[in-house]
């Protein structure tokens, strides 16, 4: 209904509306038969061939298409939109509507705009663009709805502000783009969106005229109805994937005596034209007590995050000279007596890479490890002790150690979205790979508690590597018991 306020007057104005395939495009009750008998008192002349058009008597169109491939948006090069609608938006790829966004461009007399339409899903890339309208549980803001966000989009992410002067001021190399031509810089003025989270409830018409679809969703399970009838975009069904964050204890600080690892789970892309979505590098740190317990910490430094992705610290995609500065960089931060277990691949340059990669460690003072697993081995045989160990309580977490709210949401996020198999454009599998390497190293190192005579503080050594506490009772000569 929207476009039909300026379809029904302006010659000039071309929209088109997506679903991802044409079934749900021309089925009953799909955009194509609705808008027929919409637009029908307007006296369109209406046609399936070549395309699904609805022509309007004064030389406007609006056409219905799908978008099946990634490959596809660029049917639409060269082309210009007055209004481009997306039904089921999380049904798309991000290319797809990013790609599509600079087609909006017309002689039409309104400005060129998009409208899209989505249910909530925690796995889609869609989350990151309307996170700011949902409160803490996922669900709808109702003080933010229809707010309106600035925006722009840097290395195929979008950066948001409440103001247009803050993001120029942020990112001024993208508010302008200088002319050969003229020799003179042409303003490029962030772009708006807003979010409008709503439910059937704020349908009353339809609750009224089909009670028994208010029936149907509330008869739904327990995730589907968290997410269709109530708008959840963080809900997920416990046990449908491996891992859940209720399984981890909270502590208040880091454990004082243990050993302690930090295990990577490296990548060496940066997002391109070739690859928008290429893995991270990640990495977990964490401890192993005399206990036997294991503690998770954050501890981040201020590089350790991606540029495209800066509210998020502990993951980033960056090329090899860049990764490995920051990972020496981050074991520098950590400690002498924090291990830096890397992952070795199978093939020979992956030893060589291994190789380099441990000889910058050793360098700046460190001490590199292997990942025990083998790199053979499949993902979720490699997670599963991990998540095993989280199911028994015997793993806890210090949530403080992360630098703000959204990096821990966004760790606990990948691990719970974790399903076994390989990581896709839109699911990660990062962050559960670099868990699952500090945990399986840890695993095999023995922790012996040891005692100073006629004392109750008690520390800790492992591998040959001795703690300040060791140094200090070496002082007093002090007996202890030690295992390697």
């Amino acid at each position: 209904m929207h476009p039909l306020q300026y379809a029904a007057n302006d010659p000039n104005f071309q929209g088109i509306f997506f679903r991802r395939n044409t079934k749900p495009l021309a089925g009953a009750g799909g955009l194509w038969q609705e808008s027929t008998k919409m637009y029908n008192p307007f006296k369109i002349k209406s046609r399936t061939k070549p395309e699904m058009q609805h022509l309007f008597p004064v030389g406007s169109m609006i056409s219905f298409s799908h978008m099946e491939h990634a490959k596809n948006r660029l049917d639409h090069q060269g082309l210009q939109y007055s209004f481009i609608g997306f039904d089921e938006l999380t049904h798309f790829e991000e290319t797809q509507f990013t790609y599509l966004l600079s087609r909006l461009r017309s002689d039409a007399n309104n400005k060129s705009y998009v409208i899209a339409t989505c249910n909530p899903d925690p796995d889609s890339w869609v989350l990151k663009w309307v996170s700011w309208w949902l409160d803490e549980d996922g669900f709808p803001d109702k003080a933010k709805r229809g707010a309106i966000r600035y925006y722009y989009v840097i290395d195929d992410s979008p950066v948001f502000s409440s103001t247009p002067e803050d993001l120029i001021e942020k990112y001024p190399e993208q508010s302008k783009v200088y002319n050969p031509n003229s020799g003179l810089y042409v303003t490029t003025p962030p772009k708006t969106i807003t979010f409008i989270g709503g439910t059937v409830f704020d349908n009353p018409i339809l609750i009224e005229k089909n009670p028994n679809y208010l029936a149907e969703l509330q008869s739904l399970g327990e995730v589907e109805k968290a997410r269709l009838l109530h708008g959840n975009w963080f809900a997920r069904a416990k046990g449908s994937n491996y891992w859940q964050r209720d399984w981890l204890k909270k502590l208040e600080h880091p454990p004082k005596q243990g050993v302690w690892a930090r295990g990577w789970d490296k990548a060496s892309q940066e997002p391109s034209q070739l690859e928008r979505q290429p893995d991270y590098t990640t990495s977990v740190k964490m401890c192993k007590t005399p206990e036997s317990d294991y503690v998770i910490v954050g501890d981040y430094i201020e590089d350790n995050k991606d540029t495209g992705d800066s509210d998020v610290y502990g993951k980033f995609r960056k090329r090899l000279g860049v990764r490995d500065k920051i990972i020496v960089d981050q074991g520098l931060h950590d400690g002498e007596e924090c291990f830096v277990v890397l992952p070795e691949d199978p093939a020979a340059a992956g030893k060589v890479e291994f190789r380099e990669a441990s000889k910058k460690i050793l360098e700046a003072g460190l001490i590199p490890k292997k990942d025990p697993a083998p790199a053979t081995k499949s993902k979720l045989v490699k997670f599963t002790p991990f998540a095993v160990a989280c199911e028994n309580g015997l793993v806890s977490i210090v949530e403080s150690s992360f630098r703000d709210i959204k990096s821990l949401n966004d760790f606990y996020k990948n691990l719970e979205s974790f399903t076994g198999e390989r990581s896709t454009r839109i699911r990660k599998d990062d962050w559960p790979d670099s868990a699952a390497t500090t945990f399986n190293f840890l695993s095999g190192k023995k922790v012996t508690k040891i005692v100073r005579r006629n004392q109750t503080v008690s520390h800790s050594r492992a591998s040959g590597v001795i703690s300040q506490y060791e140094s200090e009772a070496h002082k007093h000569e002090e007996p202890y018991r030690m295992e390697t």
